[in-house]
């Protein structure tokens, strides 16, 4: 088994994400997140950036490692009518599974360490549709 899987589904992490809420609401608020866009959240965990993302309209998928944690996701969605939110298993590090260009937005905001498998895959940097580029946790305007 990958350690990093092991690691994340040994423990329960969505009690420790439950005193979270506030940090994901925060973010997708700053992105300015709309109705349609297209957002991947790589390290989604139970939804803490997720489920905000799509109760603004955007469609959202997230990836995490954890089984658990993802069906803690997909539950948490259904608990709030999201059919905008799906969650499936996967591993940030290694995205072959996703299609190339799928998303307007790929957001993370406790999976820094995934960040290299993003721009080895979308290029130097991740963007937003406002064209900031999140280089070390900023937003730059250009």
């Amino acid at each position: 088994m990958n350690p990093n899987k092991a690691l994340w589904e040994k423990g329960d992490f969505t009690r420790i994400a439950a005193t979270m809420r506030e940090s994901g609401e925060a973010l997708v608020q700053r992105l300015g997140i709309t109705k349609g866009l297209r957002v991947l959240d790589l390290g989604c965990g139970d939804g803490t950036t997720a489920l905000p993302a799509a109760k603004l309209g955007a469609d959202v998928l997230g990836i995490d490692i954890a089984r658990n944690l993802v069906e803690a996701g997909n539950k948490r969605a259904a608990e709030h009518g999201l059919t905008n939110c799906t969650f499936q298993e996967g591993d940030a590090s290694n995205l072959e599974q996703v299609p190339d260009k799928a998303f307007d937005l790929v957001i993370s905001i406790f999976g820094a360490m995934f960040a290299q498998a993003v721009r080895d895959r979308e290029g130097d940097g991740a963007r937003d549709p406002a064209g900031r580029s999140d280089r070390n946790g900023q937003l730059d305007s250009e």
